[in-house]
């Protein structure tokens, strides 16, 4: 590892430490291949800044960490593949490695920076905040929240219906698939399933009425056989906005499922799930 540039300013508190400044010290000095946690302590005393290799993906360290208290500011610097979702067919579709580098400091404030590897002059590609699960992870490992929710908890149990019903419907796909039958694996049907689209939507909006996604991160320690992947040490570590998130994408995508139904199950059954579905506004 190279050694470091020297820092050029003296903070006196967390709120003087400029972190963008920090990122463009840093930013090459640890090479371009391997990852690194990144620590920063003692702002007031000198700026004491680490560095930890990781070994495996950031989010696999992270995920259920509390940091110590007198980390100031927490982050990683890592190397990956991106891709443009801009850019047509062509050579220009790829963008190629890139170089992640992003702090998280706990007075709430954040720097990142993605860099085109091996390009000459450093060619930048974006300066903004980082968001995703890594930045959700370095937040609440330093106690900050994460963004809001995407959207309410009765997107959980269509996704999680929708699941249900594709793994269900390929288990026996020769079964005569009705609305009542696939109705019935909602996570709100009870023992007389809802008989229409319209049934089930008001049924959920009454099962639905008051919930917030903090019920349901509370409820996870109490739901044994639930289908939730998520314990009830890292739905309490973690807060509503990442809770969600990481539900949501622990089941594919809506539209993606449906594609799948429209081929197994009867017409009339698809249009019902889509109903629902976009009375939900799950797309």
């Amino acid at each position: 590892m190279r050694p470091e540039p020297p820092l050029v300013f003296h903070p006196s508190s967390l709120a003087d430490l400029p972190l963008d400044l920090v990122i463009d010290r840093l930013d090459g000095g640890l090479g371009d291949e391997d990852g690194y946690l990144i620590t920063l302590r003692d702002v007031r005393r000198g700026l004491q800044i680490g560095f930890r290799r990781l070994e495996e993906h950031p989010v696999d360290v992270l995920l259920g960490w509390r940091a110590p208290r007198d980390l100031d500011a927490l982050g990683v610097a890592v190397s990956g593949t991106a891709r443009s979702l801009d850019a047509g067919p062509g050579p220009d579709d790829a963008a190629g490695r890139v170089r992640i580098v992003q702090l998280h400091a706990r007075d709430g404030r954040a720097a990142s920076r993605i860099r085109r590897v091996g390009a000459d002059p450093p060619n930048i590609l974006d300066t903004g905040a980082a968001e995703g699960d890594v930045a959700d992870c370095l937040r609440r490992a330093i106690g900050l929240p994460t963004p809001p929710p995407p959207c309410g908890p009765v997107a959980w149990w269509a996704v999680d219906w929708l699941d249900a019903t594709l793994e269900a419907v390929c288990r026996d796909p020769a079964r005569p698939w009705t609305w009542a039958r696939v109705s019935r694996l909602h996570p709100c049907s009870g023992p007389l399933p809802p008989d229409s689209p319209e049934a089930l939507v008001e049924l959920v909006a009454r099962a639905g009425a008051g919930l917030d996604w903090s019920s349901i991160r509370s409820a996870v320690g109490a739901e044994g056989g639930s289908r939730c992947p998520i314990g009830p040490d890292l739905a309490a570590w973690m807060d509503d906005g990442m809770f969600a998130r990481w539900l949501l994408g622990s089941r594919p995508d809506p539209v993606d499922v449906v594609v799948d139904l429209v081929d197994l199950l009867p017409p009339t059954v698809t249009r019902g799930v889509v109903e629902a579905l976009q009375a939900w506004r799950c797309w």
